[in-house]
């Protein structure tokens, strides 16, 4: 008689049990005990300063009949502020149901990493890919902050698990789908427009697909509608807050400005409605860099000057460019927790995201023979092609880890495919 193959604990209703349980925990823990407050003003004077505090003022706004718009409202995607006052209502006082939608999202981010790798790789890579996520501390680190990655990494997710779905099964609304949340993630971060973008060429790679050219074209079109349906509209809005002025999504050039021109720490922008933005990269400020750039936004076209500064600095920009893009990776420590007491753990996290996610997950995508089979393409560049978003930006803008992180629910799959395999060898 043959023996019963024993079932693997991983397929296990059990362990999956477990996992939800030890994540809504670790969650609750770091977003309410460890961030401890007893009044509202107590957690605007603790947890409420840098981007947040930007983020605070537009969101009171909202709330305000007839506001003026200032250049200074104008510097990030209006998505993050209107989220905030969505929650905290017209008072701004329900800060207790914004954390709740904060612990909220990150059990989605658990969860949705877990299925978005299923969709991909099958039920125990899946399965893996939640008891990575239920530890990853970089997918709940910002979720007690009023930031924009908690939101930004929850509206990607689904995005890219509509295009799954949609690479799978081929059906219209899904890529339709897709476009709209890779849109609407774009209103928290711009650089969700620039994920989603990349993943239009797909569509024209007849290697990757069955289809005639015509049904590809279709697709494509849908999804370009999805992106549409949401970033028009909102670069009307802003273009009206922006008095009349043409804006995509949100001013960039204060990123921009910290880049390609030296090394920066501080950059001063003379607004055009008066007074002075100040930024800083934190980047910046842990290399020990002590430069600081002036700029007048009515005078200065900081694109031109910084595409001079290149052409005579060529060795310094692109060494710079390197220095970026592997600050994303363990260059530098996030803001806002390796400013506290918590440095530590953001060292540590930092490290453990390094060797255990983004190694394994490099590992499995330089496997080009496998990736890029006619079997995988269009899966793998779901994933790969969000990515390749970040070294971009990195050419023009500003890095830290703190904008990588949105984006380790793509390298979790990888990962969890590598160690999925790795596994299945190993019996």
């Amino acid at each position: 008689m043959t023996k019963k193959r024993k079932r693997s604990i991983l397929l296990s209703t059990g362990f999956l049990c477990v996992m939800v349980v030890v994540a809504g925990i670790l969650r609750y823990l770091w977003i309410f005990p460890a961030h401890p407050w007893e009044t509202f003003q107590q957690y605007l004077d603790f947890y409420v300063y840098s981007d947040m505090l930007a983020h605070w003022v537009t969101a009171q706004k909202y709330w305000i009949p007839g506001v003026q718009w200032s250049y200074a409202d104008l510097m990030y995607p209006p998505g993050t502020g209107a989220f905030i006052a969505l929650l905290f209502g017209p008072r701004m006082e329900r800060l207790w149901l914004f954390l709740f939608a904060q612990w909220l999202q990150t059990m989605w981010i658990f969860f949705g990493t877990g299925y978005l790798t299923f969709l991909i790789y099958g039920r125990r890579a899946g399965m893996i890919a939640l008891f990575i996520a239920a530890f990853s501390f970089p997918l709940f680190d910002y979720a007690v902050y009023m930031l924009s990655e908690t939101p930004f990494t929850s509206l990607l997710l689904v995005a890219a698990i509509f295009m799954a779905l949609a690479v799978r099964q081929k059906r219209h609304p899904y890529f339709l789908l897709a476009g709209i949340f890779f849109g609407l993630s774009a209103t928290m971060k711009a650089i969700g427009l620039v994920a989603g973008a990349l993943l239009l060429p797909v569509f024209f790679l007849p290697y990757c697909w069955r289809e005639q050219l015509r049904i590809r074209t279709l697709f494509a079109s849908f999804f370009c509608a999805g992106l549409l349906l949401v970033i028009v509209p909102v670069s009307l809005l802003m273009t009206v807050r922006n008095h009349g002025e043409f804006m995509l999504l949100a001013h960039d050039v204060n990123r921009m400005a910290l880049v390609n021109h030296g090394d920066l720490r501080d950059v001063v922008l003379a607004l055009p409605d008066g007074g002075y933005y100040m930024n800083g990269a934190p980047t910046s400020y842990q290399k020990g860099f002590s430069e600081k750039r002036d700029i007048d936004l009515q005078k200065d076209n900081v694109i031109m000057q910084n595409i001079r500064w290149v052409l005579d600095h060529p060795f310094h920009a692109f060494s710079s460019y390197l220095e970026r893009t592997a600050d994303y990776v363990y260059g530098t420590l996030p803001l806002p927790t390796c400013c506290g007491r918590f440095r530590p753990l953001s060292y540590f996290s930092g490290l453990m995201l390094f060797l255990f996610i983004f190694v394994p997950a490099v590992a499995w995508a330089m496997r080009g023979r496998e990736r890029f089979s006619r079997k995988e393409c269009l899966l793998s560049l779901t994933i790969l092609l969000p990515l390749a978003s970040l070294p971009l930006v990195a050419i023009i803008s500003v890095t830290e880890p703190r904008y990588l992180h949105p984006f380790v629910p793509l390298l979790i799959v990888f990962a969890s495919a590598w160690y999925e395999r790795k596994f299945a060898r190993a019996k």
